[in-house]
């Protein structure tokens, strides 16, 4: 596991926050999934072959549910980074501190696909 993230200059966070921007969300094709259940999804996703989870952040002391704690096990065990952080690095991202964010980049889907 990386070492724990401790300041909001880490590159990783930074990314994340830039997202807030459509700008930036157009320029790299990337969303930010925020709190468990929106992370669920885009791991979901990323299973179907719809997205892909370039990363996940996590407050580990904000981790209260087994189903949170096991959306962590689970991005990791199919190869997502996941970095750990503190709860006062993810405080105040939109007014709130959150469990998991995850950076999920859409793929394309073929015309025809069922999933289209």
């Amino acid at each position: 596991m990386p070492p724990l993230i401790t300041s909001p200059a880490n590159a990783h966070i930074k990314a994340a926050r830039a997202l807030a921007r459509r700008k930036e969300r157009d320029a790299t094709g990337c969303c930010v999934a925020e709190g468990i259940f929106h992370v669920g999804e885009a791991l979901d996703a990323a299973d179907a072959g719809r997205a892909r989870v370039e990363y996940v952040l996590t407050a580990p002391d904000l981790l209260v549910s087994d189903f949170g704690r096991g959306l962590v096990a689970r991005a990791a065990a199919a190869g997502v980074a996941v970095y750990e952080t503190t709860a006062e690095v993810l405080a105040g991202w939109h007014g709130v501190a959150f469990t998991g964010l995850v950076l999920s980049r859409v793929v394309a889907l073929a015309a025809g696909d069922p999933g289209s």
